[in-house]
This record gives C-alpha cells, sequence and structure tokens, in this order.
C-alpha cells in the first residue's frame, strides 16, 4: 500500500501527463447561405401627352448583386420585357383614358418586386378656366432647361422660345428633347410642346431657330434638317419636313424675305431658299468657301452671308463676309 508520500508524487506525475497530453480540437466550417432580396424601387409617370405616356422609376438592386431587368405590363397585359434601362415610352394611346401601369423588377421568374400606378392621357383638346392651352406634357422632375436658344416676339408682347429640355445621365442616348413654348406679355405659360430629338437627328450642338408666319398663326421651328409648322395658339404640330436638299447639312441659320421666301444658310455653307407655303425649295447656292453660315442680312441690292471658318491664327478666330448679288443667283 503507498503511503501518502507516495500517493503525492503519483498525483504530481498524473498532472504532468495531462499537462503535456495534446488534444486534438476538431472543428467544421459551416456556410449559411443567405436568401437574396430585391431592394423597393420607386415608380411616377414623367409625361403624358394625348397619345403617349412615358414612365421612369429609380433602381432595384440584387443583395446578391446580380443583374435585374424591368418587365412592363399596361392593363395586366406585358408589353415590354427585358428592359434594362430606367425609362419606357408607352406610345399610340387613345385619348383621355387611364391606364394601369406595372413595372416588374425581377432576377428570375421566383425573384421578383414589383409597382402599380394609375395614369391618363390627356383630352384632344382642354382649355383651363383661366383661358390657357392645356400644356401636352408635364414636365418632369428630371430635366432641366438649356442648350442652344432661339426666340422670337409675337405682336402681343409675348415670345415663343425654342430650347433644349435635358434629362439626367440615365436616359443614356436619349439625353435631351427639343421644348417649343409660348409665354405672353406677363411670363405667363400659354403651353409649350415637346419633339424628340433622337429621331430627328437632332445634337445637344444644333441650333434652334424660328419664325412666324400666316399673319403669325403659325411658327416655324428649324431644328438640324427639319422644319417643324406649329399652331401658335395652340402649339399643335401642324406639319414636319426633312429638307431633301439639306443631307448632311444642318440649318445654322434663316432669314424670313417674304410670305413666299426664307433663306437657309447651313453649317456646310449651302444658302437655300424655300417657299415657307409649300416647303419646296426655290434654289440653292454651293459656296466654295469653307465654313459656316452663321448669319444672314439683306438689302435691296446683295445677300451678305457671313462665314465662321473656326481657322485659329494668333489665338483669334477669323471670319469671312461673302457677297451674293440676287441677280446671280
Amino acid at each position: 500500500m503507498l503511503n501518502i508520500n507516495q500517493r503525492l508524487i503519483c498525483f504530481i506525475l498524473t498532472l504532468s501527463l495531462l499537462a503535456c497530453k495534446k488534444t486534438n480540437l476538431i472543428t467544421e466550417d459551416f456556410f449559411v447561405e443567405e436568401k437574396e432580396e430585391l431592394s423597393d424601387f420607386e415608380l411616377e409617370v414623367s409625361s403624358v401627352s394625348t397619345n403617349f405616356i412615358e414612365i421612369s422609376w429609380t433602381n432595384s438592386l440584387s443583395s446578391h448583386f446580380k443583374p435585374i431587368t424591368y418587365s412592363i405590363y399596361v392593363n395586366e397585359k406585358k408589353v415590354a420585357e427585358g428592359v434594362k434601362s430606367n425609362k419606357y415610352s408607352l406610345i399610340k394611346l387613345r385619348a383621355e383614358e387611364e391606364y394601369k401601369i406595372k413595372v416588374i423588377a425581377l432576377v428570375t421568374d421566383n425573384l421578383k418586386i414589383e409597382k402599380e400606378i394609375l395614369a391618363k392621357t390627356l383630352p384632344e383638346k382642354v382649355q383651363t378656366n383661366d383661358g390657357k392651352l392645356y400644356q401636352e406634357y408635364n414636365i418632369h422632375s428630371y430635366s432641366r432647361i438649356g442648350g442652344p436658344i432661339g426666340f422670337i416676339k409675337s405682336n402681343d408682347g409675348g415670345h415663343i422660345f425654342v430650347r433644349h429640355l435635358i434629362h439626367t445621365n440615365d436616359y443614356q442616348n436619349d439625353g435631351f428633347k427639343l421644348l417649343v413654348f409660348r409665354i405672353d406679355k406677363d411670363g405667363n405659360f400659354l403651353w409649350y410642346r415637346i419633339i424628340s430629338a433622337i429621331d430627328h437627328g437632332i445634337t445637344d450642338n444644333t441650333r434652334n431657330n424660328i419664325l412666324l408666319n400666316h399673319n403669325e398663326t403659325e411658327a416655324m421651328v428649324f431644328a438640324g434638317s427639319y422644319i417643324f409648322r406649329l399652331n401658335t395658339f395652340t402649339g399643335e404640330l401642324i406639319t414636319k419636313i426633312n429638307l431633301p436638299d439639306l443631307t448632311n447639312h444642318k440649318i445654322n441659320t434663316v432669314y424670313h424675305i417674304s410670305n413666299q421666301e426664307i433663306l437657309l444658310g447651313t453649317n456646310r455653307g449651302l444658302l437655300l431658299s424655300i417657299n415657307p407655303e409649300t416647303l419646296n425649295a426655290n434654289w440653292k447656292q454651293e459656296n466654295s468657301e469653307n465654313g459656316s453660315i452663321v448669319t444672314i442680312q439683306i438689302d435691296s441690292k446683295k445677300i451678305f452671308m457671313q462665314y465662321f471658318n473656326m481657322v485659329i491664327c494668333k489665338t483669334r478666330f477669323f471670319s469671312t463676309i461673302i457677297k451674293v448679288h440676287l441677280s446671280e443667283i
């Protein structure tokens, strides 16, 4: 039988062995995948007309950073899918009719989020109690007015302006539209008309020109190679034409001679005379000088065309004045 000292020695040895013994720890990694979710987004009507509704929305984001596309429904009928932008235009609609519009953001059919909104197109002809015509579009909050300016004063003291309605970068290639609007002598809006720029080849550096015709009942807007004729009382688009003589040209300046003749000067030195009634060409004059016709002035004998040649010399721009006798054309 062990005495007390022997027991104490055995106890100490046992503790020492336990302290030196290695313990194998087994750990396991568990991967728990979080459920993918889509963030909420906002949907709004950005503009309307008698046959057109434009909608826009904010981005929805995937918690797994997956790409999201959008599907568009009108009155529960799918009209578009795979949309990647944040804007969509619904066209060929009926006037004064309410539509239920739904936008669905989705990664897969099982992971989606949707928003609905009601929008109503404008009546064909509406006049408010204060006598002002109802505007064709509601200019939305994502836009600002800028770009080249064209304007003309009417006999009643008001003005008609041509500007650019510029959108945010979210609108990609359709970054702006042509905005024509009329104000009275007190600065009150009477009407405004929006014209697509991308559909008519109008760029952000295109000059905007405007003239009044038919005893000021008609406004003629010149942009790019197009002429737009608008009713000055309502803003209604009467007609438009892409002038065939202006292929690869853009209108820089215009000059009203009479009810039978308007002169157009282009960015490539072409002087074109048109009939404002038929919009047909009377004659045209090609010029050997390089540059753009930026102004046209006329007296009883001569037409003066001023060229801006864009030639830089000693940090100055040079201009050339070309005189053409009416009898020579």
